[in-house]
């Protein structure tokens, strides 16, 4: 069964206010902002929910679940005030309608090919738009983070306010990447600013770790066809390539 959680996930937004313009009135903004949180966290239910019964057709169908794990979570006021100071976003429901990642979702796939399966899966889920995709798997960025970003829209109804289009973001990764992006989250949450040298050992460590995900997929397959068998699983060839991706 497809693990689901409400942890929290977040990218480091951390701006200090205190110091920013004393006109901005944050007390009018918070009260956008719960407002519209309010029909974020109605778009990530009914997604959640899509995805969730998604997850229950497969299983039924008895194939290979690409989806491992599941979070979700609802950006908080201080993250968006950060996110609009940085990216220089107006403090209105102006600004709130222009940050696309209020309402998140993560999908943790056990190999790194079911990232394109779970893509796949939910461009046919009804009720979920892909907009809009951002693919640093296949183009991973300079500091060797990896992850699928899908952008979409979840339409929610509101018997007073009528129907309205919510952008919710979709990330899926594998979970070596997932490792990846939550070690280098804890030191960059320690430490902002680290060094050249820590900066290249993690884009290292993020190779060693896709050639993994690679390797993994091989094992994978090769296991299918001999578990029948009874033959043995020969795993010297992970060895073999982390230890020619760490030369």
């Amino acid at each position: 069964m497809t693990k689901l959680s409400t942890e929290t996930f977040s990218s480091i937004v951390e701006v200090d206010l205190e110091n920013t313009d004393n006109d901005i009135d944050f007390e009018t903004f918070g009260a956008a902002y719960d407002s519209y949180v309010a029909e974020c966290s109605a778009a990530l239910r009914l997604t959640l929910a899509r995805i969730e019964n998604l997850c229950e057709s497969i299983e039924r169908q008895g194939i290979r679940n690409p989806f491992d794990r599941i979070e979700s979570r609802i950006k908080t006021f201080k993250s968006v005030k950060g996110k609009c100071f940085k990216k220089g976003y107006s403090f209105d429901t102006e600004g709130l309608h222009r940050i696309g990642d209020i309402a998140g979702i993560r999908i943790i796939t056990k190999y790194i090919d079911e990232i394109d399966m779970v893509k796949e899966l939910i461009s046919k889920t009804p009720g979920i738009n892909i907009v809009k995709e951002k693919d640093y798997v296949k183009n991973p960025k300079t500091n060797g983070y990896q992850s699928l970003h899908l952008d979409c829209q979840v339409e929610i109804h509101d018997p007073f306010t009528g129907s309205k289009l919510i952008p919710v973001e979709i990330q899926v990764r594998s979970k070596s990447m997932n490792l990846w992006a939550t070690l280098e989250h804890d030191l960059k949450y320690k430490n902002p600013n680290p060094s050249p040298e820590v900066e290249e050992k993690f884009r290292n460590i993020g190779k060693i770790l896709r050639a993994f995900d690679e390797e993994a997929i091989a094992l994978r397959d090769y296991n299918e066809v001999v578990v029948e068998n009874n033959e043995s699983t020969n795993i010297d060839s992970i060895a073999t390539i982390v230890a020619q991706t760490i030369s």
